[in-house]
């Protein structure tokens, strides 16, 4: 009975160093580390004095086998002697034995125990240190204010930043003050709700903000600065704050706004409809202009999409053209605003015209101006009305013109070439050639007007045949080369190998070359050269190329030689015996046949006139 008294101890000795050893080997995963070494050391211990222990109970068992087991089946007569004289004596021997060596046994566990729970907690108060360290710096670098508040809403942590922007002392926003004395604080130094209303005071209306702990609450502290404040509850109680000073995004907003603002205005304020649609196709914004012009979408918001608006307009009967054929209407329309090219004339169902143009932005949005040209149209309308009537007037006038000038022209060629006898006197002669140079002037002139006043009015028609270009150039440049040599003028004409015929019309070709060569003699000095050149580019078609060694013509007055009634240059007005009307009427002819007509010149040097057919008039 005494000997299991004595195990009692050990027992709770080797359990208490088990639940000592689970501890040490299951620690936190940042203490692991720190305790190897200490967990180690006392793993050799227990190992140590529970081998000594186990020794001894295994002796002690052996002995006991030894003294009531063994001994008396192998000596049954030395047994009683043995039991009677020594037993009592092993056994007292062994249990005095184990007496000593447990109790050290054990105090050596709970020493070492001690130790390792001692080690433990020092390692856990330096790594709780060290995170605490760890916290202070980070909570101080980041930007923004930040306190926490416990569950009575006392100051638990705040980083530098949340006092530097209410500018509280280290001691005013000390660990333990509540928010309800900072509250009281910022409001004797002036800090204020920014859009709250009522008669609630600044601390109030920060408790009321404080109850739902959800959303945004702006401050404007005494020196106009603002900060955004956003709370929320922490789960164990208290809660947690973020101030964030806004008030550069706050200037920046308004400046943005008002810029905004800005343009909206000046767009509402254009006298032209404007209408921006993203790229997705949805309406951003239309001006009251735009609306205007079109009453059936005068409600349309943002997001409609443009087919959507265009439907409207189309079935209220705003678009006349679209009558009869609305869908088919709207998906033309529709595309031509994705491609955003060139500029459409739309008539409305009031009279009115108006000018849709559109361009692409670099996001992929389109905008729309929206002019009106009523008042244009009606103008250029009269414009052709006065336009029609003069050219008719001058084809009436021509016909009337040219009647008694062939009579006169007749007459005196008649006269001067004496068909009827002698006139007599020479001077009569020389008056009758003047007569006839002026009269056949004249006549010139009438047909090149009456030519433009077909082309206007659309009356002159190209009648294409297949000629011999180089045959049509001969006979007009044998026309033509009295005149040259009048003037002691060089006439040319030079050609590449050219088999195949051109597709033209004949009086045109043979009007075009007249005037061209014409020109050319007239505005080039005695002495100088005409020539005219017929080349084949392959692939690209025929030129016919009129070069002289003229007075030329200065670059920036070129483009006014094509123009009707035009003459430019001293030069060419010293020259010129007609009215400025041959190379317009050479323009319109040529573009009537298919060609294109191109004007090189040089002051001084001379001037090369080129015109071009396409390929397709070049028939084998």
């Amino acid at each position: 009975m005494g000997f299991c008294l004595e195990l009692f101890p050990m027992v709770n000795t080797l359990a208490c160093s088990r639940s000592i050893t689970k501890v040490c080997q299951e620690p936190s995963d940042h203490l692991t580390p720190l305790l190897n070494g200490r967990n180690s050391k006392f793993m050799k211990i227990r190992h140590s004095t529970v081998i000594i222990g186990v020794s001894l109970i295994a002796v002690f068992a052996v002995a006991l086998i030894w003294v009531f087991g063994l001994q008396p089946l192998m000596w049954p007569s030395v047994n009683e002697v043995i039991t009677r004289q020594w037993g009592d004596v092993a056994v007292i021997v062994t249990i005095a034995a184990l007496a000593l060596i447990l109790p050290g046994y054990a105090r050596a566990v709970r020493v070492a125990r001690q130790q390792h729970v001692e080690d433990y907690l020092r390692v856990a108060r330096d790594v709780a240190g060290a995170g605490e360290a760890t916290l202070v710096e980070a909570l101080d670098a980041i930007p923004e204010g930040f306190v926490i508040y416990d569950a009575e809403g006392r100051l638990v942590r705040c980083n530098a930043k949340f006092r530097e922007i209410y500018s509280y002392s280290e001691s005013e926003a000390a660990l333990g003050v509540t928010h309800e004395q900072l509250g009281l604080l910022d409001e004797r130094r002036g800090v204020r709700v920014v859009g709250e209303t009522g008669e609630e005071g600044f601390l109030q209306q920060r408790l009321k903000y404080r109850s739902r702990l959800q959303g945004e609450q702006l401050v404007k502290l005494p020196d106009g600065r603002l900060i955004s404040t956003r709370e929320r509850p922490l789960a164990r109680g208290g809660f947690v704050s973020i101030q964030a000073d806004i008030t550069e995004l706050k200037e920046t907003q308004e400046r943005l706004r008002k810029s905004e603002q800005l343009l909206l205005d000046a767009i509402e304020a254009l006298d032209e409809g404007f209408i921006f649609y993203d790229e997705n196709e949805r309406l951003v914004i239309a001006n009251s202009t735009y609306k205007k012009m079109y009453p059936a979408q005068k409600n349309i918001t943002p997001g409609i999409s443009i087919e959507d608006a265009i439907r409207l307009s189309v079935y209220a009967g705003e678009i006349p053209a679209a009558i009869g054929s609305e869908e088919e209407w709207i998906a033309n329309r529709v595309e031509q605003h994705r491609s955003s090219e060139g500029i459409i004339e739309q008539a409305l169902f009031d009279g009115r015209w108006a000018k849709v143009s559109e361009r692409r932005t670099a996001d992929g949005g389109v905008v729309g101006i929206r002019t009106d040209i009523t008042e244009l149209k009606d103008s250029k309308a009269l414009a052709e009305s006065a336009n029609r009537a003069k050219t008719s007037f001058l084809a009436h006038m021509s016909h009337e013109l040219r009647t008694p000038l062939n009579s006169i022209i007749g007459y005196s060629d008649m006269i001067r070439h004496e068909t009827f006898g002698p006139v007599g006197n020479q001077k009569y002669t020389e008056y009758l050639d003047n007569i006839y140079n002026s009269g056949a002037l004249l006549l010139a002139l009438i047909n090149d007007i009456l030519d433009i006043s077909r082309v206007e009015i659309g009356e002159m028609e190209a009648s294409p045949e297949m000629v011999d270009p180089l045959k049509v150039i001969a006979s007009c440049a044998e026309m033509m080369k009295p005149k040259a040599d009048y003037k002691n003028l060089k006439l040319t004409i030079e050609s590449s190998p050219f088999d195949s015929k051109l597709l033209v019309d004949l009086r045109h070709l043979q009007q075009i070359l007249i005037n061209l060569i014409g020109n050319s003699i007239k505005f080039t000095t005695g002495g100088g050269g005409v020539s005219v050149r017929l080349n084949e580019v392959v692939d690209v078609g025929v030129e016919i190329v009129v070069s002289d060694s003229g007075c030329g013509i200065a670059t920036n007055e070129i483009d006014k030689v094509f123009m009707p009634f035009s003459q430019v240059g001293d030069a060419f007005s010293q020259a010129s015996e007609g009215t400025g009307l041959g190379l317009y009427l050479v323009k319109n002819l040529a573009e009537l046949n298919g060609a294109s007509v191109n004007l090189e010149s040089e002051l001084n040097v001379g001037t090369s006139v080129t015109i071009s057919f396409p390929q397709n008039h070049i028939i084998d």
